[in-house]
């Protein structure tokens, strides 16, 4: 969204630009987004909850876009705990992502640390794990293609914290959690030091045996390492 909203840098005239930005919808519950609107409920969100954007609206979210995109996350700390009337959810998903970088205690990101946690020695299906991983998030956004291929970055580790048992995989696919993977869990390894790591958050590359920044729970910030 922040991308969208970012062209007004390129001559898109700001009077063009409206939002639907709601985080409950009358009659659902449990509501996760726009995406389970019928077209008759989307039109009329669109003529009851659209609003043209002021211009520090747009001037948050150019912010948001240049920080996400640069090589240094540093920038993130202060737009996470933002908060704006036409922006709403911008500072919490921004919260968020930062809990996707690889934790000082362990390695793991937030999402990577509630799969091994929902995980159990016993074989499982990854649509028994993944259930519990998505009913955690206080604002759902991880997809069944996010998850799957989180699965395959784990279990396709040197040191894998998972076993998966099928390929290609998927809701019925079995897995299990491996005996890495309950120290990794148990904050006895890191996940990072045993596997290395080559990720893209943003604008960062994460590469090598060792991460050059991440999660610090104690401070809730990203710091360098």
């Amino acid at each position: 969204m922040i991308q969208v909203l970012a062209l007004e840098e390129h001559d898109v005239e700001p009077e063009r630009i409206t939002l639907i930005c709601i985080g409950d919808h009358l009659g659902i519950a449990h509501f996760g987004g726009l995406g389970e609107l019928d077209a008759e409920q989307l039109e009329r969100a669109a003529a009851g909850a659209a609003i043209q954007l002021s211009p520090s609206a747009l001037d948050l979210a150019r912010a948001a876009w240049a920080a996400l995109r640069s090589d240094d996350p540093s920038g993130l700390a202060a737009l996470a705990t933002t908060h704006h009337p036409e922006l709403r959810f911008l500072g919490e998903a921004l919260d968020r992502l930062s809990r996707e970088y690889p934790s000082s205690r362990d390695g793991l990101s937030l999402t990577e640390r509630r799969i091994l946690s929902a995980a159990t020695e016993e074989p499982s299906t990854l649509g028994a794990v993944f259930t519990p991983v998505g009913a955690r998030e206080t604002r759902s956004f991880l997809s069944d293609s996010l998850f799957f291929r989180i699965l395959r970055r784990l279990a396709g580790a040197r040191t894998p914290p998972l076993e998966v048992e099928s390929s290609p995989i998927d809701a019925s696919s079995k897995l299990r959690l491996t005996a890495s993977g309950q120290r990794v869990r148990d904050s006895a390894e890191d996940y990072i030091r045993l596997n290395g790591i080559d990720r893209w958050i943003g604008g960062v590359h994460l590469a090598g045996d060792e991460a050059r920044w991440r999660w610090d729970g104690g401070t809730e910030t990203i710091i360098a390492s």
